[in-house]
């Protein structure tokens, strides 16, 4: 591999108990928005503090004060509002289903509430965004409305801009989300229209791109996906065996979901370097990073923080095995 190894987050932390507690009493109107954006400010710093500590290559504000995967697009775009409560995949947490009422269009760009760069000045950084895919999947439209391919190519647009615009601030990495790809199988229209998607939101992009699926087995969607014109692919390991992917050329990064996001267990850092060493030996990807299968936000906080020290110890380790 040309690059060293690298480590970072694939999605939002859960929030201190200070911050659980400073939002309820917000809703409860007991305390004033300032008072709960101290300690929102605190939360951050704290957990940007972790990440650096850990010596992650790229950090992340941890989105604590994302509702969701889609809302800041949800609350930036025009044509979008926030629908019903619905289960996020077959995990016991929810998102707010985006909800079509007009043409989309993202003309202002993202809320700097949502990245939180000033919190991560001077240092290097990554954006998550949702896929395309995965953003067309989860929106609703009302019957008879564009079809699902139109919707993917509406949406890709909408992300490109939203990529853009946390580029332009500084952002290293983009990272768009797509569990969605693998959580159960795609038809052909709809991997074309996400192939095509793809074609646009990276086309020009001046950071690198990662196409990071979750909560499925990459096998489905293998090996059509190393077309996808993206810098990197990530899969989670708890779904995906590596030896499943070997026959083919694995010519781009790989990100390796190694620790678990959905699970209180705290892998050993020599766990996640062995997966890393059997990704090299089988796949013989352009460069290796290491991260969570997903949002560690699955987790207890104390439970995420112990985790996100244990990628840090697997950074190190790994960088002196590989």
């Amino acid at each position: 591999m040309a690059r060293e190894l690298e480590a970072y987050l694939t999605g939002a932390l859960p929030r201190s108990e200070a911050l659980v507690e400073a939002t309820r009493s917000l809703d409860r109107k007991r305390i004033l928005p300032q008072e709960c954006e101290e300690v929102r400010s605190e939360d951050v710093r704290s957990v940007v503090a972790l990440q650096q500590s850990a010596g992650l290559t790229l950090l992340t504000d941890g989105q604590l004060n994302w509702q969701d995967l889609f809302r800041p697009l949800v609350e930036s775009c025009e044509g979008l509002e926030a629908g019903t409560l619905t289960r996020w995949f077959d995990n016991n947490t929810f998102y707010r289903k985006p909800t079509v009422v007009g043409e989309v269009a993202l003309s202002d760009g993202l809320s700097h509430d949502y990245f939180r760069t000033r919190a991560l000045e001077g240092a290097a950084w990554k954006a998550i965004l949702p896929g395309p895919y995965t953003l067309a999947r989860a929106a609703e439209e009302e019957a008879g409305a564009k079809s699902r391919g139109e919707r993917i190519d509406a949406f890709a647009g909408v992300v490109k801009r939203a990529a853009w615009w946390c580029v332009e601030r500084g952002a290293k990495q983009v990272q768009f989300s797509e569990p969605w790809l693998v959580y159960e199988k795609v038809s052909e229209d709809d991997l074309d229209g996400a192939a095509r998607a793809y074609a646009t939101v990276a086309k020009g992009l001046r950071a690198e791109t990662v196409l990071f699926t979750f909560f499925g087995n990459l096998k489905r969607v293998f090996p059509a996906v190393l077309d996808f014109p993206v810098d990197a692919i990530g899969f989670d390991l708890t779904s995906t065996n590596i030896r499943d992917l070997k026959d083919h050329a694995f010519d781009k990064g790989a990100v390796l979901g190694a620790l678990d996001g959905r699970n209180s267990f705290v892998e050993s850092p020599a766990e996640a370097v062995a997966l890393a060493k059997q990704a090299q030996e089988d796949l013989d990807p352009d460069w290796l990073a290491l991260a969570p299968t997903c949002e560690l936000a699955l987790c207890p906080r104390s439970v995420a923080d112990r985790k996100v020290a244990a990628l840090g110890a697997a950074l190190a380790l790994g960088r002196e095995a590989l």
